[in-house]
């Protein structure tokens, strides 16, 4: 395998797809947040299910984010995916603020990792992904 050269100022993790995969990945939790609430208000639900679903939708929308973000870099998907996941991380440490949950609290270390994991898990099957269909961005990397 040849190992390419970094080109001179250029960075890693570019700003656009730091944005596209935010983007999606907070697009993804917000739309399944809505899913289970509109289920919790049809059929009703306990208390102790609203945790349960927050942590299944926070760990979906690291996924979908960090494999937006290894899908359209191509290489370093763990690497890509854990950064990429980032971002999604910082609107659920915002949510905890403005709730008033105390932010060093252990929930908020556990959504920590387990938004970081499923953003490397994400982002390992975005690299391994092939193109099936017409992909929703096109770029010269993704081309097969």
């Amino acid at each position: 395998m040849k190992r390419r050269k970094k080109a001179a100022g250029k960075s890693y993790f570019s700003i656009k797809l730091a944005v596209i995969s935010a983007f999606s990945g907070i697009a993804a939790f917000f739309l399944i947040c809505c899913f289970f609430s509109l289920v919790f208000a049809v059929f009703g639900a306990a208390e102790i299910i609203y945790s349960g679903a927050a942590l299944t939708a926070a760990a979906v929308g690291a996924f979908i984010s960090g494999k937006t973000g290894a899908f359209l870099k191509r290489e370093k998907g763990l690497i890509t995916g854990m950064l990429c996941s980032l971002p999604l991380f910082a609107a659920e440490l915002a949510a905890f603020f403005y709730i008033g949950e105390e932010a060093a609290s252990g929930r908020v270390v556990f959504m920590f990792f387990l938004t970081i994991i499923s953003g490397a898990a994400g982002g390992v099957y975005g690299v391994n992904r092939h193109i099936r269909g017409l992909p929703l961005i096109y770029t010269e990397k993704n081309r097969d």
